[in-house]
């Protein structure tokens, strides 16, 4: 009896922790701003979560190809801030992209509007 009782404690545990895993995770962008002669892209992931690789990446819009990424921080948290950073360009449109994964899936995938800046 103790043996089925310890397996179902497993059980129930094992499942609390994949629906966790499996949920979607959620958070805020902010647009690009300038801040000391860099655009600064940040990104709030709201938590808890199990652990999670978040990205914040500044992208610059490009006329021919697809956006440029100019500027990645990546950590493991279960939840708060990452931010990045690039110099200020001559003149370039940026946008902040923040995604979240756990476990080889992406739980949360933002991109902010497009800010112009010109040095």
């Amino acid at each position: 009896m103790a043996g089925t009782a310890a397996a179902a404690v497993a059980l129930v545990f094992t499942s609390a922790l994949t629906a966790q895993a499996d949920a979607q995770a959620s958070g805020t962008v902010k647009a690009p701003y300038a801040s000391g002669g860099k655009v600064v892209g940040s990104a709030n992931l709201n938590g808890p979560n199990a652990p999670t690789k978040f990205c914040v990446t500044l992208l610059a819009a490009h006329p021919y190809t697809p956006d440029v990424a100019i500027s990645t921080t990546c950590k493991t948290i279960s939840a708060g801030k990452v931010t990045t950073k690039a110099a200020i360009p001559p003149c370039g449109k940026y946008a902040t992209l923040a995604s979240a994964k756990v476990n080889g899936r992406i739980t949360f995938y933002k991109k902010s509007g497009y800010t112009l800046f010109c040095s």
